[in-house]
């Protein structure tokens, strides 16, 4: 009986291992831009790439930043190198909450949402909302 006990605990550790690993979850809080806005940040390493959730509350419309600003963007910073856009938060303005599900083919060390213009250049901009390094 102990040694059956033993192989399922095996299989079920190799199993999850499989799968992928347990989600990092981190909290953010905003910056001086947006003190108010927090986030929950989820990021799970499957195979090569790293499955991230980005949701933001109590974020306030892009457009209370600067009338240019339009939509805010999440990005990821590798470890020694340049930010790399992965998407748009899905920003609903009624409940000033903003989210993102994405998937992202490097190693980030932070997270970074800013409040973006129109099309995305190859940095943020430096209407930064809130950042977060991953431990």
């Amino acid at each position: 009986m102990r040694g059956r006990t033993l192989l399922i605990a095996i299989t079920c550790a190799l199993t999850a291992a499989a799968c992928g690993t347990t989600p990092t979850e981190m909290h953010a809080e905003g910056t001086q831009r947006v003190p108010a806005a927090k986030a929950e940040i989820d990021v799970e390493m499957e195979g090569t790439h790293r499955d991230v959730d980005v949701q933001v509350s109590d974020l306030p419309e892009p457009q209370s930043l600067g009338e240019d600003f339009s939509r805010y963007g999440v990005w990821m910073i590798p470890s020694g190198g340049a930010p790399q856009f992965v998407g748009f938060l899905r920003y609903q303005s009624d409940i000033e909450y903003g989210e993102l599900e994405t998937r992202a083919p490097l190693d980030p060390v932070e997270i970074v949402v800013t409040a973006e213009r129109g099309e995305i250049g190859t940095e943020p901009s430096d209407v930064v909302v809130l950042r977060r390094r991953i431990d």
